[in-house]
């Protein structure tokens, strides 16, 4: 394989990374194993989603919250494919 081969292969590979890393905000159809895979910041991001998609603004509070209320579920009664919008009863 040449420099200029392996080059483009490399580039495929990095692009293809970055595009999987990059997954869509489904607010509150977000899996549990999703969300429990994802950082702070990005399991703030699909909660704030989900309230919004149901007409409500949340406050810092609220979504704290529903973080720790998402997380607690996903860890007992929630699967691996429960949507984390189950919190909501």
């Amino acid at each position: 394989m040449g420099i200029k081969h392996g080059f483009v292969v490399a580039t495929l590979v990095v692009a293809m990374g970055l595009t999987g890393c990059s997954a869509a905000n489904k607010g509150g159809d977000t899996t549990c194993k999703e969300f429990v895979g994802m950082a702070q910041d990005a399991q703030v991001a699909v909660l704030k989603k989900h309230y919004e998609d149901k007409g409500r603004t949340p406050s810092n509070g609220e979504l704290t919250l529903a973080r720790m209320s998402a997380g607690l579920y996903c860890k007992t009664a929630g699967t691996d494919s429960s949507p984390i919008k189950n919190i909501d009863g």
